[in-house]
């Protein structure tokens, strides 16, 4: 029994909200579903990529729950003990703070590579903070430098 008809193709930016495909907004492939009940609406890869990104929104989450974790139960002046070696909760704050900040910005940017940069850049600011690094001139050559990060890889990329 089939409940719906479902049609591939092009779709261009000429839809409004008085087009036949109210759903449907923007340029690009997409999928027409029109139910049994005469209902259709469209399905654009732009809303699959959203909701391939959503996976990143559940780990943000979830890594927020272990950042407060590690704060309510660790004592920041305890290392802590992983069979023969002793490690500061430090570093797995801060790698937990950058789990938290490219899984983020992944999800709002749709891609991987921007929310590595705005991650790699908000965590090497806080270290920068945390070893007492706190003027202006080094914030800005670190963010040029994720910038000429971005764009290398945006140029080798093409």
């Amino acid at each position: 029994m089939r409940l719906a008809k479902v049609t591939k193709g092009k779709f261009g930016n000429n839809h409004d909200l008085t087009s036949p495909y109210p759903l449907l907004k923007g340029e690009g492939k997409g999928v027409i579903v029109e139910l049994l009940n005469g209902f259709k609406f469209c399905y654009t890869f732009k809303v699959r990529a959203r909701r391939r990104f959503s996976l990143f929104l559940f780990f943000s989450f979830l890594s927020f729950i272990f950042l407060g974790g590690l704060i309510i139960f660790t004592d920041p002046s305890k290392n802590l003990q992983i069979s023969n070696y002793f490690i500061s909760p430090i570093i797995f704050f801060f790698l937990i703070i950058f789990i938290i900040f490219f899984s983020l910005f992944s999800f709002l940017f749709l891609n991987k590579r921007r929310g590595l940069a705005a991650g790699l850049f908000l965590v090497l600011l806080l270290i920068m903070r945390f070893f007492g690094f706190r003027e202006i001139f080094q914030v800005v050559i670190l963010f040029l430098i994720v910038v000429l990060f971005d764009f290398f890889f945006l140029v080798k990329k093409s």
